[in-house]
């Protein structure tokens, strides 16, 4: 099997993640399912968001030490 194919075979496979929880009377159970390439493409994007937001509080940040309240 070439290096592609073992690649393509890896991405194609289905992850699963379960979650219950119960608190008194009331419970909530979630089950989801996503390829090993769905679970890549979405650490990306939280990565992206994670950055963007980091640059966002640092400007904020800066600004507000540039023009203090009085």
């Amino acid at each position: 099997m070439s290096l592609p194919d073992r690649l393509s075979s890896r991405l194609d496979q289905r992850q699963i993640a379960e979650f219950s929880a119960r608190i008194g009377n009331v419970g909530v159970r979630a089950t989801t399912d996503m390829t090993t390439g769905g679970l890549l493409g979405t650490g990306a994007m939280v990565a992206g968001v994670l950055l963007s937001t980091a640059l966002l509080v640092g400007l904020a940040i800066r600004e507000a030490r540039r023009l203090p309240i009085e």
